[in-house]
């Protein structure tokens, strides 16, 4: 206990997204920083009472009574989460600071906070609350070690799902693995991972999704499927739950027929699907190497056989997109018959390839890291247009994309799914 004889007091902040009209893009966000965040929570000590704050919904109280602050952070919202931090060291308030912007930054971090947790946090949380109540924080803690998903401790549940978020069909979001061993050049994951990845016991999930009550799940796995047998028993022991549940994947999954119905049989009604671009030149750019761009109307007819709807997830900017692509998009999409797409403009995230590759040829435009937001600004020169061009056909596509035609088709081939699949998107 702390002098005053009470629980030392910790205040757990996501700070604000500024995405703006792209709506879905946030609260997905959203769910999967609020688990990252729930987690520490769940394993911290006894002698310490956690709160958490996600100020997307809830406002900050700069003067708490609180005895250390923790802030995650992102790029596109770093900015913020400096802000957040500058507040309460202008109250004398010790401030920690992790997350993937930390985490390839961490020099800039340091700058606006007392210590900073470099890479997963399970590893070295215990030691940093040890050095604080010593009165002993050390400028950087890092895990030399990746964290153990065997045991993990339940996340927390918290009051953030549901009306607070815009939508009464918040999912309820889990992870059965972290990582990927893919090596997509513009993707921050693989980094932070070091291109690795692994599982949860799966007997742990389930009482995990037992316990918790939630009939409405969100894997946020990055890419679930890498181990297929794996996969396969997850899936059979999800079957007695009767749950419903969605999950990101690639678009190999349509090539496991076992998959595909394994899932459907255990309560899956969509899949999000990073298909990145319908050009073969600009997937190869990136080495999204497990992409085959002819073959992905065959993969959405095959994965709709099994009643599971697809939300596409694509990405506008790479060095094989011309002018061109964002017409050829859309009639792709016209021809594709999926329940949605999620669109965004491609950003060099720091510690990505991608990021070192343009800063090398002088194409970063803007460190402005307010501006890194996947759904409104360029902030590097494209190879084959200019940045007002690509924000001006991102903008074209979102918004005829959305027109009340294609809303109204795709609510009706999609019926009573869309409204699961997209919450508060339409309401």
């Amino acid at each position: 206990m702390n002098k005053n004889s009470r629980k030392y007091r910790i205040l757990l902040i996501n700070p604000y997204q500024d995405m703006r009209s792209w709506i879905m893009y946030k609260e997905r966000n959203l769910l999967s920083l609020s688990f990252t965040t729930r987690t520490i929570k769940a394993i911290t000590p006894d002698d310490f009472e956690v709160k958490l704050i996600d100020q997307c919904v809830e406002d900050i109280d700069f003067d708490a009574d609180v005895d250390l602050v923790g802030v995650t952070s992102l790029t596109h919202n770093s900015y913020r989460a400096y802000k957040v931090a500058e507040e309460f060291k202008k109250r004398n308030k010790p401030v920690v600071m992790g997350g993937y912007h930390a985490t390839f930054l961490p020099e800039e971090a340091k700058k606006c906070v007392d210590s900073v947790v470099i890479g997963e946090a399970e590893n070295v949380w215990p030691e940093l609350l040890n050095d604080f109540k010593n009165g002993k924080l050390k400028a950087f803690y890092k895990s030399n070690l990746p964290a153990e998903l065997q045991g993990l401790p339940i996340a927390a549940k918290e009051k953030y799902y549901g009306s607070k978020y815009g939508s009464f069909s918040m999912p309820y979001p889990m992870h059965a693995s972290r990582g990927c061993t893919n090596g997509c050049s513009y993707c921050s994951i693989n980094r932070f991972y070091n291109r690795t990845i692994r599982y949860r016991p799966i007997i742990e999930i389930i009482d995990e999704i037992k316990k918790t009550g939630y009939k409405f799940i969100a894997f946020m796995d990055d890419n679930l499927i890498l181990d297929a047998k794996y996969a396969k028993e997850f899936f059979a022991a999800l079957k007695p739950l009767n749950i419903k549940w969605t999950m990101q994947t690639s678009i190999l999954i349509a090539e496991h027929e076992e998959l595909l119905k394994l899932a459907a049989e255990s309560g899956c009604f969509c899949f999000y699907i990073g298909v990145e671009s319908i050009n073969q030149l600009s997937l190869d750019s990136v080495d999204k190497k497990i992409n085959r761009a002819e073959k992905f109307l065959a993969a959405f007819k095959k994965i709709k056989e099994y009643e599971i709807s697809i939300v596409l997830l694509i990405i506008f900017g790479f060095d094989g997109d011309t002018k061109s692509v964002f017409n050829q998009t859309l009639d792709f999409l016209k021809e594709a018959g999926v329940l949605n797409a999620e669109f965004s403009m491609l950003v060099p995230f720091p510690g990505t390839l991608l990021y070192k590759k343009l800063k090398k040829e002088n194409r970063i435009l803007s460190y402005d890291w307010k501006n890194y937001n996947p759904g409104w600004h360029c902030v590097f020169q494209p190879k084959n247009m200019e940045p007002h061009e690509l924000e001006a056909g991102f903008k074209k596509v979102l918004i005829k994309y959305n027109t009340p035609f294609w809303v109204l088709k795709r609510l009706i081939a999609g019926g009573k799914k869309i409204f699961l699949t997209m919450p508060g998107y339409y309401l």
